[in-house]
């Protein structure tokens, strides 16, 4: 049997005020029928995208791996949780301030 899974997720920020997309390599996992070991991987099968305003409203239902809550997310929502821990990693290894349009401001 074929798995099929998500090998690498690209955000794509072209400019500040540009389109924002996702894209997603696609890998094919060949499982034995019996075991559900993987007996072969084959690396980027295809790619699935989508611009981030199709995506906006798309609501998503999971339970979080760490407390075990259920929460309902938006794919804006899910952007900004990406974008707000990503710029805490930019400020924890790069330094700088954040301003109040919530930019990235490095100390000069």
């Amino acid at each position: 049997m074929n798995k099929v899974r998500s090998q690498q997720i690209i955000i794509d920020l072209p400019t500040e005020t540009g389109e924002v997309w996702v894209r997603s390599a696609l890998q094919r996992c060949v499982k034995d029928d019996e075991t559900y070991q993987t007996v072969q991987v084959v690396d980027r099968i295809g790619y699935v995208h989508r611009a981030a305003s199709q995506i906006a409203l798309q609501m998503i239902t999971f339970v979080d791996p760490v407390t075990q809550q259920t929460h309902t997310l938006s794919g804006a929502g899910a952007a900004t949780l990406i974008r707000e821990m990503v710029v805490s990693w930019i400020v924890q290894d790069r330094g700088g301030t954040i301003n109040s349009h919530g930019d990235i401001i490095e100390e000069e």
